[in-house]
């Protein structure tokens, strides 16, 4: 074989081995972009989880805090909506009766 056909078969061998390098660099990219890509869904999903499940919190609050304001509403003014600071109820005690010589 001659000196040039021993060149261009290393020169060949080589450019088969920087295009294999090259593919092996492509498809490492693209599996890193694609578990980007997952990430950033997940994380998206995620965040809207936690989102609704703010958005559920606040929701539940406030209408414990309504439901509050409307057994003090229910109850009147003299009534609390919590055990501790209710009223008692017990009716208040009758009026003395009359005294008897007024007859």
């Amino acid at each position: 074989m001659s000196l040039r056909g021993n060149l261009l078969a290393i020169s060949g061998k080589q450019s088969s081995q920087s295009q294999s390098s090259t593919q092996v660099e492509a498809q490492f990219q693209q599996r890193v972009g694609d578990m980007a890509d997952q990430m950033r869904m997940d994380f998206q999903r995620e965040r809207e989880e936690i989102t609704i499940t703010i958005r559920q919190q606040l929701r539940n609050e406030l209408l414990e805090e309504v439901l509050r304001e409307m057994i003090v509403l229910m109850n009147g003014p003299d009534e609390h909506p919590f055990p501790s600071f209710q009223s008692s109820q017990q009716p208040p005690p009758p009026p003395p009766p009359p005294p008897a010589s007024a007859f």
